[in-house]
């Protein structure tokens, strides 16, 4: 961290993007889950901030930070415990959007490939936002070429599949010793949105409109919700990408464990950024406190509902 810029807010940590070699960007991290894990797991796809050198220069770097889930990981890391998992990554989101299935492979970025026939997430693609981020969060291009299939799969072997390989692991660890499993998802969202009519809400959670989180801990949720100071809605505009689909929905869950296992629950939770954001790339250090507790309370809460 660079604790000698000019005009710092006492109260704020410098959040610093990072030029490596793909084969130098770390793996994704998991943090606690060293003892006997409760049925709580938090998975944080977007707040990478490792840049391939392969793709991005100090030309471009400002660009692709736009698609960061700006400081998410610092709000998630104190959740962890030794019974709590938090999978956090660490490439950047522009380099690889974990958020997204695999074959979300944009033609207009990648050589020689097919238009997708994606029914769910082919909009995305189309609009720039496949696994590989074609543009900025402002609509710019973020590589001056394309890329070619085989550095397609390239990203997709170092970045995508090893998150949502220990993902799936975390998954499997739980469902050995719970029968009813929580993953929390944790993105932000920009402060000010043209497609949401009024006041962007502090947060907004997804549960795909009821189907990956049932009413009973919908209930829960509010609860806790009502006992803050923040402003909450569900699903409008975000109902859940692909983490929440892949893993939430019954028909994707029940592939992944034997008939005697129990049901995979997921919320996604997205945070208004101007909440705790201290621009450009900074955050305030008791703002992020206070939106932590806010999740440990949420977690402890459906945590025990879940075991009802």
């Amino acid at each position: 961290m660079n604790d000698s810029r000019p005009n710092r807010l006492p109260d704020s940590e410098q959040l610093d993007a990072v030029l490596l070699s793909d084969a130098d960007i770390p793996a994704p991290r998991i943090l606690g889950g060293t003892g006997r894990l409760g049925p709580v797991i938090f998975s944080v796809p977007h707040s990478g901030r490792y840049y391939s050198t392969d793709y991005f220069t100090a030309i471009n770097l400002d660009m692709a930070r736009s698609l960061e889930d700006t400081g998410t990981d610092i709000i998630a890391r104190p959740l962890a415990s030794e019974s709590r998992p938090v999978l956090i990554a660490e490439c950047s989101r522009a380099l690889c959007d974990l958020n997204r299935p695999e074959t979300a492979l944009d033609p207009l970025l990648i050589e020689k490939i097919a238009p997708s026939s994606d029914k769910i997430f082919g909009a995305h693609i189309k609009a720039g936002y496949g696994v590989i981020p074609r543009l900025s969060a402002s609509k710019t291009p973020l590589h001056n070429r394309q890329l070619s299939s085989a550095e397609a799969e390239a990203i997709l072997q170092k970045f995508y599949r090893p998150f949502h390989h220990k993902l799936s692991e975390l998954l499997a660890i739980v469902q050995r010793t719970h029968s009813h499993i929580i993953l929390i998802d944790i993105h932000s969202m920009p402060a000010e949105q043209a497609h949401i009519r009024g006041p962007v809400p502090d947060v907004i959670f997804g549960n795909l409109y009821g189907a990956t989180l049932a009413d009973r801990l919908v209930e829960t949720v509010d609860k806790i919700m009502t006992t803050s100071r923040y402003h909450w809605r569900w699903n409008n505009p975000y109902a859940g990408g692909y983490i929440t689909r892949h893993y939430g929905l019954p028909e994707a869950s029940s592939a992944r464990r034997t008939p005697a296992k129990g049901t995979i629950s997921v919320l996604q939770v997205e945070i208004n950024r101007g909440l705790y954001v201290a621009p450009p790339y900074g955050v305030h250090s008791h703002k992020i406190a206070e939106i932590t507790s806010l999740l440990d309370r949420i977690a402890t809460a459906l945590a025990s509902a879940s075991s009802e």
